[in-house]
C-alpha cells in the first residue's frame, strides 16, 4: 500500500500546471477563447472570457497558441509568463482587376450582339400576333365616335399599345447609352455603330 501511494506521489509531483493570460500585443485587450495545445501530451484547452488559461505541462512540454487574427505563437512551458502577447496577424494579397473582356471595345461589340430570348414569342401564339395597322381596324366603332367614352377607351387603348412595344423591345436604350456611351436612339435600336 506504500509503494502504491509513494508512486501516485511521485507522478503528482512531476506534473505541473502553467497558467497564463493572452493578451493582444498592439491594444492590450484580451483574448478570449484562444486556443492552447499542448504539442506533447497532445492536450488542449481554451483560454476564458478574461484570456485566463490553465494546462497540465511538464516543464519540457511545448504549447501553441493561436487565434484567428493573430500570429500563432510555440512557446516552452517553462519559459511562459503571466503574460502572453499575440501579434495581429497581417495578411497581403497582390490586386487583381477581373475583367471578362480585353478592353471596353470588345464589351461594347459583345453587349450590342448580345441576343435576349424572346419570352412572349414562346408565351404567344404567333398566328395571333397583329400588327399596329391591323389592331387600328379592330377598334370598336363606339371608340370612333366622339365623346368622353370615346377618349378613355382610346386612352386605354393607347396605353396598351405603349406597354406591349416596351415589352416587344429588345433592350433598354437608356441603359445602354450608359453602359457603351452610343448617344444615338437610332444607333440603338436599328444597331448601326
Amino acid at each position: 500500500m506504500s509503494f502504491y501511494a509513494l508512486s501516485t506521489f511521485s507522478l503528482i509531483a512531476q506534473k505541473q500546471f502553467t497558467s497564463s493570460k493572452i493578451i493582444s500585443k498592439l491594444d492590450s485587450s484580451i483574448i478570449s477563447h484562444a486556443h492552447i495545445i499542448n504539442l506533447n501530451s497532445k492536450t488542449g484547452v481554451t483560454s476564458n472570457e478574461n484570456g485566463m488559461f490553465s494546462i497540465s505541462t511538464k516543464p519540457e512540454d511545448t504549447l501553441f497558441i493561436s487565434f484567428i487574427g493573430f500570429e500563432s505563437l510555440k512557446v516552452q512551458a517553462s519559459e511562459i509568463e503571466n503574460n502572453i502577447y499575440l501579434n495581429r496577424a497581417i495578411h497581403t494579397i497582390e490586386t487583381y482587376t477581373v475583367l471578362p473582356y480585353k478592353d471596353f471595345n470588345e464589351f461594347k461589340e459583345a453587349f450590342t450582339n448580345l441576343e435576349i430570348k424572346d419570352t412572349i414569342k414562346d408565351i404567344v401564339n404567333p398566328s395571333i400576333i397583329l400588327s399596329v395597322a391591323e389592331l387600328k381596324s379592330y377598334i370598336p366603332r363606339g371608340m370612333r365616335k366622339s365623346g368622353a367614352y370615346r377618349d378613355s377607351q382610346k386612352e386605354a387603348y393607347l396605353e396598351m399599345l405603349r406597354k406591349d412595344k416596351l415589352r416587344t423591345q429588345r433592350f433598354n436604350p437608356q441603359v445602354i447609352k450608359r453602359l457603351t456611351q452610343i448617344n444615338s436612339e437610332n444607333k440603338i435600336i436599328y444597331g448601326v455603330l
